[in-house]
């Protein structure tokens, strides 16, 4: 399958790229260092009109620009949108005027309050409870690793308020306040990368919830979230594939120096990453082409993510490897550290082989003979 971008979007993408080398460079070592997210980037992002969380297209290619020249910003940049796409596919029409509209302009921000201490992937068993009294809901739990949780202006968080019932019906998602009577919220700092990020402890102790405040119906909340993850995993994609190809781009500048040798080996090294970085690229592009022509992929977006996200990691790697001490000393460090997270946020790796190991089971099942 071809993937020709129309003009409009390359136009687009040249756009978000000249912004990025334009205002990138006066953040970045800031938001690093401070482990803060930067505001008056984003805010420049907004009214510069290169983030388009609405429309796919957009912003997977504003998401590997932006972090081909800093994953870290690229990244920042993205979370303020974090879990839109639940409020856009099942929240009602107060829930989309009042949350959704302003998110996808840039006026509030949001965060998806899911894992837990000791869960990781494992959702469909998180502990924090949701109980109804009257009408509203009491919840109680605490959420680790949750990005935006002290600069969001909402969250949606996902509670355990069925019994009897098989571990995925017995979720529901709520619109809970930051600010409410019972969160408290803790940053937590020293992250290995993307320290422009907020990532956050949040304990939930008796938090009073509106029946109102529930998002679709009760018990549907896992499958909400694995809906948009199967959306999200190519935004993980998208900006693994820029890192890689921000890594190409510094490893030929630097080779582009008479006094950086490039001996054959580096050659072919180099050569086979680009030929990855493509196949991750195309791999990608097809995923978000199943969501953009609504048959969404869960396997195709499964692959798309943990093959790109390891291509990323293979490829910073690389850059520190063959630039040595001025890897270590530029920017590439910054990469090399950023890179690590793709692989383990929205799914981690192993968790997409699964994914992509239950459909070949379901699709060859008992038809495969031993003679192939």
């Amino acid at each position: 399958m071809e993937f020709t971008l129309s003009e409009d979007i390359e136009r687009f993408r040249d756009r978000v790229r000249n912004f990025s080398l334009r205002e990138f460079p006066v953040y970045s070592k800031r938001s690093d260092e401070m482990e803060e997210f930067p505001e008056e980037l984003f805010r420049k992002a907004v009214a510069s009109d290169i983030l388009h969380p609405e429309d796919i297209w957009k912003f997977i290619i504003a998401l590997e620009e932006m972090s081909s020249v800093n994953p870290n910003l690229g990244i920042s940049m993205a979370v303020p949108f974090f879990g839109n796409e639940i409020l856009r596919f099942y929240g009602t029409q107060k829930q989309i005027s009042d949350l959704y509209e302003p998110v996808i302009h840039g006026k509030k921000k949001m965060g998806l309050a899911l894992t837990e201490p000791g869960g990781g992937s494992d959702l469909a068993n998180l502990k924090t409870t949701a109980v109804r009294e009257g009408d509203h809901y009491v919840i109680s739990g605490s959420k680790m690793f949750i990005t935006n949780g002290d600069i969001a202006d909402f969250l949606l968080v996902l509670a355990r308020t069925e019994n009897g019932v098989k571990p995925q019906q017995s979720h529901s998602l709520f619109v809970l306040n930051p600010h409410a009577a019972g969160v408290k919220i803790s940053k937590i700092q020293g992250k290995l990368g993307v320290r422009g990020t907020d990532t956050t402890i949040i304990s939930l102790d008796g938090v009073h919830v509106d029946s109102s405040d529930m998002i679709g119906k009760p018990g549907m909340g896992f499958y909400y979230v694995m809906n948009f993850f199967d959306v999200s995993r190519t935004y993980v994609a998208a900006l693994s594939v820029g890192i890689a190809e921000g890594i190409i781009r510094r490893l030929m500048a630097f080779y582009s120096d008479p006094e950086n040798k490039m001996e054959e080996r580096h050659q072919f090294a180099i050569a086979d990453l680009a030929a990855r970085v493509e196949s991750a690229r195309m791999l990608t592009y097809e995923a978000v082409n199943s969501i953009h022509t609504g048959r969404t992929d869960p396997v195709l977006t499964s692959e798309a993510k943990a093959f790109a996200s390891e291509v990323a990691v293979d490829s910073s790697r690389l850059g520190v490897l063959l630039t040595g001490t001025y890897g270590m000393e530029s920017d590439m460090e910054q990469f090399f550290r950023d890179a690590k997270i793709m692989e383990i946020w929205e799914g981690s790796s192993e968790i997409e082989r699964l994914v992509i190991y239950r459909f070949l089971r379901s699709k060859y099942g008992k038809k495969v003979s031993r003679a192939f």
